[in-house]
């Protein structure tokens, strides 16, 4: 009689170093996308662009913001890159919503769903970059 053979599942490792590296991520994220939002609005403030490039400059923003954070959540947590992107993306979209609903009074529009989609892939994809490069030594 042949023995039978389970592959054992791998589970995500719940420790602080995680939630540490995720919430490290997620801030500078944040703090990438407020300020790529703020020099955006200055140069917009100051030139005779239309008021509908705005939107423009911050998808920019949010998506760079979004890559820095997988990125940076994929060096410190220990689990894999598309993971820790993801997982990493969940407070930083937190943040942006609050953000959104406090210089909106309350009120989000149907678009707000894609830039939650771009939040998370652009996240995983910098998981998926900073997984793939070469950590110096």
């Amino acid at each position: 009689m042949r023995k039978k053979i389970t592959k054992r599942k791998k589970e995500i490792p719940v420790s602080t170093k995680n939630i540490t590296g995720i919430m490290i991520s997620s801030g500078i994220g944040f703090i990438t996308i407020m300020i790529l939002t703020f020099i955006a609005s200055l140069i917009l403030s100051k030139s005779s662009a239309l008021t509908s490039s705005i939107a423009i400059y911050f998808i920019g923003s949010v998506t760079i913001g979004s890559l820095i954070t997988g990125f940076i959540a994929s060096k410190k947590c220990t689990f894999k890159g598309f993971i820790s992107g993801i997982i990493a993306s969940l407070p930083l979209l937190f943040c942006v919503t609050v953000v959104m609903l406090v210089f909106s009074h309350g009120r989000l529009i149907p678009e707000t769903a894609i830039l939650y989609v771009g939040i998370i892939v652009f996240s995983a994809i910098g998981g998926i970059i900073s997984a793939n490069t070469k950590r110096r030594k």
